[in-house]
């Protein structure tokens, strides 16, 4: 049986009018970031390492965050129509620091074709998974 929409309506109404909101129950990124190392690149033999950095919480709070991981492609642009393209090149699970909202790993140059010898556009796509299965994602491109 369903519902007249006249009926839908006033219900959502007062709901609404109530202040009766569904409860989430889910984890969120507050901040992500990612970048090399400061080091001098003229003043050292050793590649720099690629620094991956989050800051996640959740609505019981960021102590129901179970894993954090990061996908990282390489963009490439067409020229034409602006279309953007990405190579999948690596995946890097993000480690709690003694901040209990922070995640992050630093990845040393070389050891994956995330390098921060050379200019390319990296795309992150960042996933956050809480202790129950939910998940949400954050991207960008440095």
């Amino acid at each position: 049986m369903s519902l007249p929409l006249r009926v839908v309506f006033f219900l959502s109404v007062v709901l609404s009018m109530s202040g009766c909101q569904p409860e989430l129950d889910l984890p969120w990124f507050v901040q992500v970031d990612t970048w090399c190392d400061s080091t001098d690149p003229e003043t050292t033999e050793d590649p720099l390492p690629f620094d991956i950095w989050a800051r996640v919480n959740h609505d019981r709070g960021p102590e129901a965050v179970e894993w954090v991981w990061v996908d990282v492609s390489f963009v490439e642009y067409d020229g034409v129509d602006g279309t953007i393209f990405l190579t999948p090149i690596a995946s890097f699970d993000l480690l709690q620091t003694e901040t209990v909202d922070e995640w992050a790993v630093r990845v040393e140059s070389g050891a994956t074709p995330l390098d921060c010898a050379y200019d390319f556009d990296y795309h992150f796509l960042f996933s956050v998974e809480d202790d129950d299965g939910d998940r949400t994602q954050a991207d960008f491109i440095n």
